[in-house]
């Protein structure tokens, strides 16, 4: 009678158990997840945090948090209590006391340039037992990181000529500016009176007059064309070489903002859900380059214009005064004629192509 009794209580409570845990097991759980940094740079590592917090009285025994990950961010912890499976499930695993909250950190490398957003993650738990409650409870946990391409040095580009900044660069005026003042010359009476200079005619006992230095206006914008021939509409076969050039386009992006030039960017790609990617105009400064970087984040490599249409589009955004730097895999006769006209209204080009990049000598 004793046992027959005890085996209905074990029964009893063996089913509170579940129930119990069931119905509060996953309750006044806090869950959030977030990157170290906003932004990486292409081959490095970025710490991804967890924080948990079980805000009650009940113990979890353990509990499961699953969600999806892009394999492209590449976990490099050891740790048994995270899992990978399937190449992008991601499994963390915590025992919780009452009124415990746990941190992990997890390193991270950035395979690949993109905007990788996390977003909700599942949770199951179990009871005293170590049985599973089937029903999976989802729970946003939203966390967002920007991997920028890889900055490389100007001479360590798949480029063939390196001083391609140096060459594209021009005085844009050819007048003295009357601003600028740099010392003085002796008064040669082909000068107007304004620029006579007072202080220094009475020093020298001599007429002298302000010399004036020559201003100039540096506007780099770079394009980049997404198609590696002219008839292209698809996904590239070779995107590495798309890759490269995205690459090759942040590098020099980088160098010139930091010699203090005001750069812009624009491409004939579209982004995700297939959305023209804006052009943005020389500006200087971080926050340019960050704007820059970013937007080479979200470039799906899918054309959203023929690079033709896209001069086309930037010759009638009148621009004037700029130094572009073009890259193209290839050229065409209506590509020249954009260029030409470009050319015409005060603009400079230089348009890399393949017999300029060593990118095919790379991938084959």
């Amino acid at each position: 009678m004793f046992i027959y009794r005890l085996l209905i209580v074990s029964i009893v409570l063996f089913f509170a158990q579940i129930l119990i845990f069931e119905f509060f097991g996953r309750r006044k759980i806090e869950y959030k997840r977030y990157f170290d940094r906003d932004y990486v740079f292409e081959g490095e590592q970025v710490m991804m945090v967890e924080e948990i917090h079980n805000a009650k009285l009940l113990p979890l025994p353990w509990l499961r948090i699953e969600s999806k990950i892009n394999e492209n961010l590449m976990f490099g912890s050891d740790s048994e209590n995270l899992r990978v499976r399937y190449e992008s499930l991601h499994e963390s695993i915590f025992t919780l006391m009452p009124f415990t909250r746990i941190t992990r950190k997890h390193n991270v490398f950035c395979n690949k340039r993109g905007e990788y957003i996390l977003g909700s993650v599942y949770m199951s738990s179990g009871n005293l037992l170590g049985g599973a409650n089937v029903s999976k409870m989802e729970m946003p946990s939203a966390a967002k990181l920007l991997v920028y391409p890889k900055i490389s040095p100007i001479s360590e580009l798949p480029v063939r000529h390196h001083n391609i900044l140096g060459d594209i660069l021009m005085k844009r005026w050819i007048l003295k500016d009357p601003f600028l003042k740099a010392g003085t010359n002796e008064y040669t009476y082909n000068e107007p009176l304004s620029l006579i200079n007072w202080k220094a005619t009475a020093r020298a006992a001599s007429l002298r007059v302000h010399n004036l230095d020559f201003s100039s206006e540096h506007k780099i914008m770079i394009l980049m064309n997404v198609d590696l021939s002219e008839d292209q509409w698809t996904y590239p076969k070779e995107a590495e070489i798309v890759e490269t050039l995205i690459s090759i386009a942040a590098s020099f992006a980088y160098k010139s903002l930091g010699m203090g030039i005001e750069t812009g960017f624009a491409t004939n790609a579209c982004c995700y859900f297939n959305q023209e990617i804006p052009s943005i105009r020389p500006k200087a400064g971080s926050e340019q380059l960050h704007k820059i970087l970013s937007t080479m984040c979200r470039i799906k490599l899918m054309r959203h214009l023929a690079f033709h249409t896209f001069l086309k589009n930037e010759l009638d955004s009148g621009a004037k005064n700029h130094d572009y730097l073009i890259l193209s895999m290839y050229e065409s006769d209506e590509i020249n004629k954009q260029l030409k006209q470009l050319g015409d209204k005060g603009n400079s080009y230089r348009l890399l192509t393949r017999k300029d990049l060593d990118i095919l000598e790379t991938y084959t």
